[in-house]
């Protein structure tokens, strides 16, 4: 779980990831384990412990991951999900009809929840939560707006995104921002700081899960002969969707999750709907996303330029920039070297997936 201390961002417990604002230094704890225990056990010594869970399905492979891994371990749970409602429209019905047909196929009771984003959104209902909270997405503050309906139904149990280890021009990489996962977590923190519950951050629930969790790209890159990797050429024109799905499948034992051919929060179609009515591709922004960024304490403290991240003011000033520090402890070095070795071993195939 993520939390705020004073002036600090923590992921996990201990930290995996701390940023101190003040010191303008990011940490990362990536530690091995001293004992024998295997990556699914780790996970499942955390999530057996969550309180009368209640999965949050999306359908995509974050939300399936959760369900099937609940599914086996047997934990008794339900699902809920929402259907984003604009007019007459579902904007995601693909993935209100994919978890539909999921909870079918393992007769677990689902409920769909009716969330109406036009209303959300004109009436300036998302940003009282946004400011609320200190979310700077409108999509992040209509997410809340989802938590705070379903806090009687038990404990919220949200997907995530895995670190996944990537090859870039011969390197092996870890991409992950830190800064973009605390601003995306923060107003998440927030929203439990204020009284209310749920789970979420299980692969970087403590520094040896977060060290299981990058060494599980080993492991599948072992077993399943697949790996991914970009060049400097397509790095920004494609995902790593399929891969993902790689990912978890080599963490579950008897279950597996089902690949998705379309995936729509819904915000895609909103977005393509407003440049098209006009005639300006950043006009959803414009209207809706701009004036929240000022809520982030991320976004006010760090600015990224050129992949590099820096300190700034509060007034979003672009002069003076200091550079933010960024210290990995713990083990990272020796998985990066082993993933290396391992393509260099089993010739694995790169799979990715093109943005379209």
């Amino acid at each position: 779980m993520a939390t705020v201390d004073q002036n600090k961002f923590i992921l996990g417990s201990p930290p995996c990831i701390l940023i101190d604002y003040d010191l303008g230094k990011v940490i990362h704890n990536c530690k091995k384990p001293t004992t024998n225990i295997s990556f699914y056990e780790s996970l499942s010594n955390i999530v057996l412990n969550i309180d009368n869970p209640v999965i949050c399905l999306s359908g995509g492979g974050d939300s399936q991951f959760n369900f099937m891994l609940f599914k086996e371990l047997g934990i008794d749970f339900e699902v809920v999900s929402y259907a984003t409602k604009w007019g007459i429209n579902t904007i995601n019905a693909d993935d209100v009809l994919a978890g539909d047909d999921l909870c079918k196929k393992y007769g677990i009771k689902r409920t769909v929840i009716d969330i109406d984003l036009q209303k959300f959104l004109e009436t300036e209902e998302y940003i009282d939560v946004a400011e609320k909270y200190g979310i700077y997405s409108p999509q992040l503050a209509l997410h809340v707006k989802f938590l705070s309906e379903i806090q009687d139904f038990g404990t919220p149990v949200l997907g995530d995104e895995p670190p996944l280890l990537t090859m870039h021009e011969g390197q092996a990489r870890l991409p992950m921002d830190a800064n973009a996962v605390a601003r995306t977590l923060e107003g998440y923190n927030n929203f439990k700081d204020a009284g209310n519950k749920y789970f979420r951050n299980l692969l970087f629930s403590t520094p040896e899960i977060f060290y299981q969790s990058v060494e599980n790209n080993i492991t599948t890159l072992k077993t399943q002969k697949v790996y991914t990797g970009t060049t400097n050429v397509n790095s920004s024109h494609i995902n790593h969707t399929r891969y993902k799905y790689c990912y978890y499948n080599t963490i579950l034992k008897d279950l597996q999750i089902e690949p998705r051919l379309i995936k729509s929060t819904g915000f895609e179609t909103i977005q393509k709907y407003f440049a098209s009515l006009n005639n300006d591709m950043d006009s959803f922004d414009r209207k809706y996303r701009y004036n929240l960024l000022n809520n982030s304490k991320n976004l006010r403290t760090f600015m990224n330029r050129e992949g590099n991240m820096y300190l700034r003011g509060d007034n979003f000033s672009t002069t003076s920039l200091v550079p933010v520090e960024a210290i990995w402890k713990g083990n990272i070095k020796d998985l990066k070297k082993e993933y290396l070795d391992a393509i260099q071993k089993y010739k694995p195939e790169n799979i990715f997936d093109y943005l379209l």
